[in-house]
Order: structure tokens, then C-alpha cells, then sequence
């Protein structure tokens, strides 16, 4: 028996994301996503956090996301963080909503002093295979 899963990546704060829902297609966890973000010289952002929940708002049995393109102009590391699960109908995870979930969270430290722009991508594969490649340009002020 195949178990679908929906990878979520939520961005900055919790009433703005982006999220993948593979319960209608299987293959559209398998692409691309460009996203526009904003941080100040010297000072840490968090970009986005990344989970993968199974239907029963299980977590998936592994994820893996790196940094598969690091930053010119400063510093990105993926760090463990708690976040809350946050889906949209008609994703039948809305259940899962407002549940505690583990997550990868994108930190990224432009260098001091620095202005102007920066990009980072960030590979999520999860145990159904499923792959995402997040393109985070950066706009550093």
C-alpha cells in the first residue's frame, strides 16, 4: 500500500507559506519554487522551515533537506526547530493544523554591512521520493 505524503514549507511567518499537496497529483511534489525574501546586513532571518506529514498528521518516516547552493554574501545553515503544522483546504491534512510538528528551519546571516542581492537553494526530499528545490532570492537591505 502506497501512502501519499505533502511536503510544507513554511516561510517567514505562519500566515504566509507556500505548501505542496500531492493527495491530487503524486508528481507535484517534484519541483521547483522561486520565493522573494528580505534581510538586513549582520542580522539572522529565517527564511522558511520545512515538515513532511503523512495523512494521519504522522511525520513522514525521513526527510532529508540540504543546502544545495549556499549564499555569496553570507552565512546558511539549517538548524532543528518545532513549528505548527498549517495546510489549506482542500488538503485533507487541515486536520493536522495547529499541531506540533519538527521541522528544518533555513537561517541565513548576510555579511555585515553588506547591500544588495543573495540567493540559496534548499533540496527537500522525503520517503515517497518526492522532491522540492526552494530558490530563495534575497534581497539584502
Amino acid at each position: 500500500m502506497r501512502t501519499f505524503v505533502t511536503m510544507a514549507l513554511l516561510l517567514a511567518t505562519t500566515s504566509s507559506y507556500a505548501q505542496v499537496d500531492t493527495t491530487q497529483d503524486p508528481n507535484a511534489g517534484n519541483r521547483e519554487l522561486t520565493l522573494q525574501r528580505y534581510a538586513i546586513g549582520g542580522k539572522k532571518s529565517i527564511l522558511g522551515s520545512s515538515y513532511s506529514l503523512k495523512m494521519d498528521c504522522a511525520p513522514t518516516d525521513w526527510q532529508q533537506v540540504k543546502i544545495i547552493k549556499s549564499p555569496e554574501n553570507g552565512e546558511a545553515k539549517l538548524v532543528d526547530q518545532n513549528t505548527f503544522a498549517n495546510y489549506t483546504a482542500p488538503n485533507p491534512r487541515v486536520k493536522c493544523n495547529g499541531k506540533a510538528v519538527k521541522a528544518k528551519a533555513l537561517e541565513y546571516i548576510p555579511v555585515k554591512g553588506y547591500i544588495g542581492d543573495d540567493s540559496i537553494e534548499v533540496e527537500m526530499i522525503n520517503d515517497s521520493g518526492q522532491r522540492i528545490v526552494w530558490k530563495f532570492n534575497v534581497t539584502v537591505k
